[in-house]
């Protein structure tokens, strides 16, 4: 009865789509409620359209066939609005609003900022620019206030940026922050100037952003009768231009305190122009001409310097910037062609790349405008200093009785040749002595008469760095019986250093448990490189090899509350078998119950093979008689985890999913797993709760496929991991890295 009911409504609906009723029989829409789903969104640079449900006098209508949904001012932060315009038998319109709330920007948003700079003289306040990039967009960050931490004098401090606030669809969760500043010192800069006959003029107006420190000035060349007396200088009775040669010192201002001058150096000529005195003039009636409109003058700008190293080597580049000025405007780079022995490239953005070893000059202008001259810097000495060669010997090893192995040119290593260019000549390898190859033991190898490539780009003296040839003795390899399954080298004995492989061979119903490699009282480092082989490196004496089989785990788990028919039993089973996670008790996994972060180590831990490590942890809540001790010193000193704070862990802690990816990329980054998958958080709507330091590693997880969504687009990063999760998370983890 109930499915002939449901085929008549079918075909109802069915006739009303392809019949729909007039507009007065439609039912109006405008009674209808309207509930959006999911919750508050937060803005992310897209237009959003949450899902939404429609019900009129307890029905639930369907979108598409009962009504169409449009969406407006859904993109901003704010309230947007849905509206649901009826079709088929509803007519009318019914809407509701739904809020986007602005994206929360944080301190390490802002990281990496363009040290902030200024000149002396302006005291300590500062106007930094601070920007970041979210979802494409450049946001500028608002401040009431920015200031020096330390003082006004020249150096490099903090800059303390307070009153913080961003516009429009973002927000901050912090009030402040300090950036990095430096205060530069003024440049002194030297300009020309003039003179009537007979007078005087003082020589220290000619210095720009000077006159604190020493001034010395000396007529060069002719002298047209003029003298200096101190910095002043008298002109004689001719007419003509005077060299003077000038040097100011630079000038600490505050010289109890520090060592860097507010007010630099310079050095230079000076030309003084003695002009006609006015006595000196024949009156000359000017001619009545209109008078031109006055012309505005054009000022000089701040003196321009060129900032970066001072020296290269070839085969580097090195980056120049310029401060000063007034203009802002384009910087012209070039390169001067006086007294230089080296060559170079410059970009138009002053990346000097070298071409050849020597000196070279580099000179930058900035652009002038309506209101000041173009202004060059005093041109800057680049030494480029030539490349070192090393060559690298590599080790050679043989056994006792054998040949004396033959000397290749693939038995050498060179470094610090630039591109593709070759040695000239290759080196020539020898024995120190004679190799004796009745007996073990070590002989150099060395090597000389290598040149370096021609055209003077190298230092000439190449640094040779010799090997050794290893003879050594056959060391037996001794594998002891064991119950359960057996074990087999793929050689009886080796040399030291020799790559060993052993193959482990488990009984049908055990499983490997330990497999050691001894020499004397040292333990060997075996390296796992398949599911039944491991390797060693044989070392200068004999070895045992010593494996432990234990009984198979039953394939029946022992819990009560984990069935075949629940999601998780697979991956439950598969980190109980594999010794990763154990019971809550002998009975009870506890699927849904919380995890630690004690837990989490632990299992890392256990994965990693649970290695010997400190025997104590830097955080204070960790008791050492708890079972999570070793495993959370082990992850602290690796870097795999980080405190609460330096001295708290929380190991009882609920662990959070982003925390759980955060610990489990740094856990696959220390094992040199392959961590550059990424996925697309955008397409969580919670996914701007995700917080920024776990940002990276979520999005490693979720394209790893380790940590997927909850359904209906929520990833709930925030949330707990409960325990079955954990056991599928740690499945996709081990399979996806034992491939």
């Amino acid at each position: 009865m109930k499915k002939r009911i449901l085929s008549v409504a079918m075909a109802l609906s069915l006739l009303l789509a392809l019949c729909p009723l007039p507009a007065a029989l439609a039912v109006d829409l405008s009674g209808a409620s309207v509930t959006v789903s999911g919750g508050n969104l937060v803005y992310n640079g897209q237009a959003q359209q949450p899902p939404v449900t429609v019900t009129l006098d307890g029905t639930t209508l369907h979108e598409g066939t009962d009504y169409i949904l449009s969406y407006s001012n859904n993109k901003n932060a704010g309230q947007g609005t849905v509206t649901a315009a009826g079709t088929g038998a509803y007519s009318g319109t019914v809407s509701t609003t739904f809020v986007i709330e602005p994206y929360t920007l944080t301190e390490k948003d802002f990281e990496g900022q363009t040290p902030c700079v200024k000149t002396y003289g302006g005291g300590t306040k500062a106007a930094p620019t601070i920007r970041t990039t979210v979802f494409g967009e450049t946001v500028t960050l608002n401040y009431t206030s920015a200031e020096y931490t330390v003082n006004k004098f020249v150096g490099k401090q903090g800059v303390a940026v307070e009153g913080l606030s961003v516009d429009g669809n973002y927000q901050l969760n912090f009030d402040s922050l300090t950036m990095e500043g430096e205060i530069l010192p003024l440049q002194t800069a030297l300009t020309d100037g003039e003179v009537e006959q007979g007078k005087s003029l003082e020589l220290k107006d000619l210095v720009q952003n000077g006159g604190k420190g020493n001034h010395y000035f000396e007529i060069q060349g002719e002298k047209l009768g003029a003298s200096i007396s101190g910095t002043v200088l008298t002109a004689g009775a001719q007419t003509g231009t005077i060299k003077i040669w000038a040097s100011i010192d630079g000038y600490n201002v505050n010289n109890t305190e520090d060592d860097m001058d507010e007010y630099t150096g310079v050095q230079g000529v000076i030309t003084v122009t003695v002009i006609e005195s006015e006595q000196e003039k024949v009156p000359v009636v000017p001619s009545p001409v209109p008078t031109p409109p006055p012309v505005t003058q054009k000022q000089p700008q701040d003196p321009l310097v060129i900032t970066g190293a001072k020296d290269i080597t070839y085969g580097q580049t090195l980056q120049l910037s310029c401060s000063g000025g007034s203009t802002n405007g384009t910087v012209t780079w070039a390169l001067a062609d006086f007294t230089s022995s080296g060559e170079a490239s410059i970009s138009p953005s002053g990346l000097v790349t070298p071409v050849k070893a020597g000196d070279i000059w580099v000179t930058a202008t900035m652009a002038g405008n309506d209101t000041y001259h173009p202004v060059t810097a005093n041109g800057v000495k680049i030494t480029i200093r030539k490349a070192s060669v090393t060559i690298t010997v590599e080790n050679k090893t043989a056994l006792v009785g054998d040949q004396v192995p033959a000397l290749t040119g693939s038995d050498y290593i060179v470094s610090g040749l630039v591109g593709n260019d070759k040695l000239t000549t290759g080196p020539t390898l020898s024995y120190g002595t004679t190799p004796d190859m009745s007996r073990a033991g070590e002989v150099a190898i060395l090597a000389s008469g290598a040149t370096v490539p021609a055209g003077g780009n190298y230092d000439p003296h190449i640094t040779y760095v010799p090997g050794k040839l290893i003879i050594g003795a056959a060391y037996p390899i001794t594998i002891a019986t064991a119950e359960g399954g057996t074990v087999t080298a793929d050689m009886t004995q080796a040399p030291e250093g020799a790559k060993v492989t052993l193959t482990v061979r488990p009984e049908e119903g055990f499983v490997l448990d330990t497999l050691k490699v001894e020499s004397g009282s040292m333990i060997i480092q075996t390296t796992e490189v398949g599911k039944d082989k491991a390797t060693f490196t044989m070392p200068d004496g004999g070895v045992l090899v010593t494996a432990t089989f234990a009984p198979e785990l039953p394939t029946v788990l022992p819990f009560a509350d984990v069935t075949e028919k629940d999601w998780f039993y697979e991956s439950v089973a598969y980190v109980y078998q594999n010794g990763l996670m154990n019971g809550t008790s002998e009975t009870r996994f506890t699927p849904n119950g919380t995890t630690t972060r004690g837990m989490i180590v632990t299992i890392l831990y256990r994965l990693a093979g649970s290695p010997e490590t400190a025997a104590w942890s830097p955080f204070q809540d960790v008791d050492p008689n708890q079972y999570y001790a070793a495993p959370i010193a082990w992850a602290a000193w690796n870097g795999i985890v980080n405190g609460k704070s330096a001295t708290s862990f929380g190991p009882n802690d609920p662990i959070t999913r982003e925390q759980m990816a955060a610990i489990l990329y740094r856990y696959a980054s220390a094992q040199d797993m392959e961590v550059t998958q990424r996925g697309n958080l955008n397409q969580f709507s919670d996914q701007g709760k995700v917080s920024s330091y776990a940002r990276e590693a979520l999005s490693w997880a979720n394209g790893a496929g380790l940590i997927t969504g909850k359904g209906e687009g929520i990833l709930d990063p925030r949330g707990p991991a409960v325990r079955a999760q954990v056991a599928a998370i740690f499945q996709r983890f081990c399979e996806g890295n034992s491939q």
